[in-house]
């Protein structure tokens, strides 16, 4: 018969046994946060910029692990009962970690991209032969970075240094800041408060002021014809006028040459080039926006040789094919202008009526990248993203014709790998091959508001055979969010003349690194906020319809999906962010107006187009309550209110907006005065009755030393009606009555005079 005593004993080994186990396995330690990698860096970042992080940590359970578990919670979750990311409790496999050993990288993959301006903690455990280990326990935190909360004038960045910046007008003064093409003010130019300190301001009808100089420009004329960008802040007074922003020129008596940034009279930005040779047509890239009155706008015009842009806001609106005349390779007498054109003409021409301010001349075209974070103010964040379930490629090789090939409908498909080519293979059979390749991450993470401002596809190739072929990036239009099909063959971006999303081709030189294709502004265009971003490679023979010779061509193979080098689409990106105010206490209260005050503490990710107070007798007001607008973008501001009814409780709050929103501070209260003044004379009776019709400021007469005095007061059947109390009057704990309001309630206080004040003795309120 077996003993009871053997089985316990043999529970109790087995649960001490666990017991011991978890003693000897320590915590997770050495916590890091990384990007492109978390091998080595920052334990506790703070304003860190990137959205998808990386993370690792020591193994310390005394054994070699195979699984992760990572938790990640925002910072006021201590306990981590709500995770914003929980890899899951079945774990998650890694390459097998030797204790004491730092594990691989993990990358952050959660649904949601971290939040601008949020700070997380997280937490890591392991998982070996004899189970989970303990949660990590040290402090890992994470601070993402913050939308920027203002635009930077062109001064305070990194723009100021570059050797491209020829000319630089911060427009407080005639002064170039960066040269010695200092201007001449023409008809008494005013420099007033305008979008960063003072800026020129040339009024609301400007018909003869200009600021120029006569003789030099930043830019030669060969520099003029390669590339060139002007750079300028722009605020109108006067819409549907034209008038330049700003431009430099070249004159020689018989040819002139101007590169200009202009208002057109129906409110929109051009920039172009254009002489005056017969036959040559102005040349001109135009905005889609239209400026609006009183607003600051950053226009910004680039040319890069071959083509205009337009930029109104930091973002790209319009572009022009350009090519510059041969016969104005001439050095010509300069001119540079400013609010006017003025070089060899009898006065003013195309004056703005507008202020101007921050205006800069590069030689050279400003990136998309530039421009966007002139406007956004570097500091946006960058995410990372993988390829979803569609990806592989459709190779076809079925005939030793190329357009055979390349024209055919369908391939085989394979999406264990991925591979880009064209080739014609070297053995004796000569047969044609063309690869067509399908990358779709899953970007809706980046959320509808993003301004994206940067992007680049990232490839590890692994392998490779015969002579390099550039790879170009189209957009796919295959329907599947599961798989590659043969029939996508066709799908992969315009069989002839495709549009690319990089500006450059990739050539892969070798194996075993990393390369980038940056995304240019079409490219940029094809990354989706909502859903699959569709991404197609092809190398150049097939883009540009040319049978490659005998020879084996290039062909790279990339890592598979699920390998650590797999290709990602990187993407950097702004949250754009509405103004941040407050509201302080009202001043100056009347019975019909009272000062409103608030105060803009950010501007948010673009400029404030209005500010002030808005109110209501009801709480929470709204602009579409009513209002009091104030001047100005950030800082304090006061508001005047007026139409005001004595006697009644506001509701006050101050608010601004910007082209992202509108953002409402804080609510504050206050009572108008009533100048309703009714005398209670104590000589009628002790006890004395009084409705409100409406608001009603007391005044007590002929009270008696040692007299004990009631007032009972009514509210009539509209209700609403507040009183105003005798300054002599003493309360019980210093605290006024708070009398109701509601239509014919009854309010009954007691008072007994002591020769000087009046002291409450009781009250009741809301009766019946």
């Amino acid at each position: 018969m077996k003993k009871t005593s053997y089985s316990i004993f043999a529970g109790l080994f087995i649960v001490l046994s666990g017991i011991f186990h978890q003693a000897i396995a320590g915590v997770p330690t050495t916590l890091y946060v990384g990007y492109p990698s978390a091998q080595s860096g920052s334990a506790n970042p703070t304003n860190f910029a990137y959205s998808t992080p990386f993370f690792s940590a020591i193994n310390n359970n005394g054994e070699a692990v195979s699984m992760y578990q990572i938790q990640l919670s925002l910072s006021t979750d201590a306990s981590f009962a709500s995770p914003f990311w929980d890899s899951g409790s079945g774990g998650v496999s890694i390459t097998s970690t030797a204790n004491s050993a730092r594990c691989p990288d993990i990358f952050y993959a959660g649904s949601t991209l971290l939040s601008t301006g949020t700070n997380y903690i997280w937490r890591i455990r392991f998982y070996g032969s004899s189970g989970w280990g303990s949660w990590s326990t040290e402090s890992a935190t994470i601070g993402i970075r913050a939308t920027p909360a203002s635009t930077p004038e062109l001064y305070s960045t990194s723009l100021f240094n570059d050797a491209a910046l020829k000319a630089y007008y911060r427009l407080e003064n005639l002064n170039d800041q960066k040269g010695s093409i200092n201007l001449t003010n023409l008809n008494s130019v005013a420099f007033n408060a305008a979008k960063f300190n003072n800026g020129a301001d040339f009024g609301s009808n400007n018909t003869n002021k200009g600021l120029y100089n006569n003789g030099s420009s930043p830019l030669t004329a060969t520099q003029a014809k390669t590339a060139v960008t002007i750079n300028a802040w722009i605020k109108l007074s006067t819409l549907n006028t034209a008038g330049v922003v700003a431009l430099f020129e070249g004159y020689d008596g018989s040819k002139r040459i101007v590169i200009t940034l202009e208002v057109t009279a129906d409110n929109k930005v051009k920039f172009g080039m254009f002489p005056n040779n017969p036959g040559y047509g102005m040349q001109f890239a135009t905005s889609t926006t239209s400026l609006a009155l009183d607003t600051w706008y950053m226009v910004t015009g680039t040319n890069n040789g071959s083509q205009h842009e337009i930029f109104v806001n930091g973002v790209s609106e319009a572009t022009q094919a350009w090519t510059y005349p041969g016969d104005y390779s001439l050095n010509p007498t300069p001119g540079t202008n400013i609010g006017s054109q003025y070089l060899g003409l009898a006065g003013p021409y195309n004056p703005l009526s507008g202020v101007i301010d921050d205006v800069a001349f590069f030689s050279k075209a400003l990136s998309a990248t530039e421009i966007s974070n002139l406007y956004y103010n570097p500091g946006g964040l960058t995410a990372r993203f993988y390829s979803g379930p569609v990806y592989g490629f459709v190779n076809n090789y079925t005939s030793t014709d190329w357009s055979t090939v390349r024209n055919a409908s369908t391939g085989d498909v394979t999406t264990t790998a991925f591979m880009a080519g064209t080739e014609k293979w070297y053995w004796s059979t000569n047969v044609y091959s063309i690869t067509r390749q399908f990358f779709t991450p899953n970007t809706s993470g980046l959320t509808s508001s993003a301004i994206i401002s940067a992007a680049s596809f990232n490839i590890y190739p692994s392998a490779y055979d015969g002579t390099p072929n550039p790879i170009g990036m189209v957009n796919h239009s295959i329907t599947s969010t599961t798989t590659v099909a043969a029939g996508d063959y066709v799908n992969c971006g315009s069989l002839n003349s495709a549009t690319e999303g990089t500006n450059a081709r990739l050539s892969v030189t070798a194996p075993g690194a990393w390369y980038s294709m940056n995304l240019n502004a079409t490219g940029i265009s094809w990354i989706s906020k909502t859903g699959l971003t569709k991404l197609g490679f092809r190398q150049s023979n097939d883009l540009d319809n040319s049978a490659p010779d005998n020879t084996r061509h290039y062909v790279p193979y990339w890592d598979t999906y699920n390998s650590a080098n797999a290709p990602y689409l990187s993407v950097t990106y702004t949250i754009p962010t509405p103004p941040s105010v407050t509201t302080q206490a009202v001043s100056n209260i009347a019975s019909t107006t009272a000062t409103g005050n608030g105060t803009v503490t950010s501007e948010g990710s673009s400029s404030i187009t209005e500010r002030g107070v808005c109110w209501n007798t009801s709480t929470a007001p709204t602009t579409a309550n009513s209002k009091a607008i104030s001047s100005g973008t950030t800082g304090a501001f006061t508001s005047s209110m007026t139409g005001l009814t004595g006697g009644i409780n506001y509701y006050v709050r101050a608010y601004a907006i910007n082209s992202v929103g509108i953002s409402y501070g804080n609510e504050v209260t206050f009572t108008t005065s009533c100048s309703n003044f009714t005398t209670v004379n104590w000589n009628n009776s002790n006890v004395q009755e009084v409705t409100l019709t409406a608001c009603r400021s007391f005044t007590f007469a002929n009270g008696k030393s040692g007299g004990a005095y009631s007032l009972i007061i009514k509210q009539d059947g509209t209700g609403g009606r507040v009183v105003t109390w005798p300054a002599n009057i003493k309360w019980v704990d210093s605290s006024e009555p708070a009398i109701a309001t509601s239509p014919n309630k009854i309010n009954i206080i007691k008072f007994i005079f002591d020769g000087t004040n009046y002291l409450e003795t009781g009250r009741s309120l809301n009766i019946w």
